[in-house]
């Protein structure tokens, strides 16, 4: 998205940004106030405006310099700044409330991790429902997880290099984990940060020789295969369904994923039929797979392949060849992919 942005409510105050003309990363609760994430170029000048009933007071931290103004008549309180390398916070309080401006650079901001903290009940893992985002972590080349226990946090993640721990969270932490391992010297910041050093450890990695090793393989998609079971896949036997598109060859089965509890991800459809040589023989296979835009599939008559479904549409309809030598006496499987 391209600046400036305008008319954003964020925060459990319900904080209005009249506008910002530096970009916008994210919002969080750092230490118990809302705060609002910008950054820019390096070099360059932005503003931002809150919509403010009263002149607040201002305390800054960091590299960046701040020149304020408060606009009575506007009830608008405008922020100027020229964004330089590292991190500033900016305090602004109003009374009983206080909001946290956290400007950074590009370069900087691209080094930002807001990982989730899992809460609890059905929804533990669903953000700002049960799960929250109390955290900006800088320094890491990768955060993979926190958890949050009290005073205590713990991290994993990966490096590519020795690296600060910049994490922007609870006054109140007494103690960082990366790894499992303890975090030493662990430090406070006047920007109100936890600071730490990260010493990477990268493994000597011996690549082997690929051409004189043992290969294995296993098959993907063993439901082309006469013999495979099929106890584990569902029967699709619907006749009925709430979806307001009829199938388009009558039914009477009903072959729509959702109606099966399949709602993403690779599905397969395994079909049979009875041929035997006094049968005149099929020659065509007639699909039609919706499966949204740019979807793909592929369908094979027992493990013959029999063709792609790779256009750009959302339904495609397609009346694939038969010969007489991909046929079986018995039960013969047409088997459908759909990505």
């Amino acid at each position: 998205m391209i600046p400036p942005f305008t008319d954003l409510s964020f925060g459990s105050q319900s904080w209005k940004l009249l506008y910002s003309t530096a970009m916008l990363l994210s919002t969080f609760k750092f230490d118990g106030n809302d705060a609002l994430i910008v950054y820019g170029t390096t070099g360059l000048t932005y503003e931002v405006a809150l919509l403010l009933d009263v002149e607040p007071t201002l305390s800054a931290s960091g590299p960046v310099k701040i020149t304020a103004k408060y606009s009575k008549s506007d009830s608008a309180y405008f922020l100027n700044f020229k964004v330089t390398q590292g991190v500033t916070t900016v305090k602004i309080a109003t009374g009983q409330k206080t909001v946290v401006l956290i400007i950074a650079d590009y370069a900087t901001a691209t080094n930002f991790w807001m990982p989730t903290i899992s809460g609890t009940g059905d929804f533990a893992d669903f953000i700002d429902i049960g799960a929250s985002a109390p955290l900006l972590i800088s320094g890491p080349y990768l955060v993979r997880s926190a958890a949050l226990s009290g005073n205590k946090l713990a991290l994993k993640g990966d490096l590519a290099a020795t690296a600060t721990l910049t994490v922007f969270g609870p006054s109140t932490l007494d103690s960082i984990t990366w790894n499992g391992k303890a975090v030493g010297a662990l430090k406070r910041t006047s920007t109100g940060a936890w600071e730490a050093q990260l010493t990477a450890s990268i493994p000597r990695v011996t690549v082997p020789d690929l051409m004189t090793a043992t290969w294995k393989y296993a098959d993907s998609l063993p439901e082309l295969q006469a013999n495979f079971d099929e106890s584990s896949l569902i029967d699709a036997n619907h006749t009925s369904t709430t979806s307001t598109f009829a199938p388009y060859y009558g039914g009477p089965w009903i072959l729509y994923a959702d109606d099966y509890g399949h709602h993403a991800g690779n599905l397969v459809w395994r079909g049979t039929f009875e041929h035997n040589p006094s049968l005149k023989p099929p020659t065509a296979v007639n699909l039609s797979v919706s499966g949204g835009w740019n979807f793909a599939a592929s369908a094979w008559l027992n493990d013959y392949y029999l063709g792609p479904f790779d256009r750009r549409q959302a339904t495609q309809n397609e009346t694939l060849p038969v010969t007489t030598d991909m046929l079986r006496a018995g039960k013969n499987y047409v088997t459908v992919l759909q990505e």
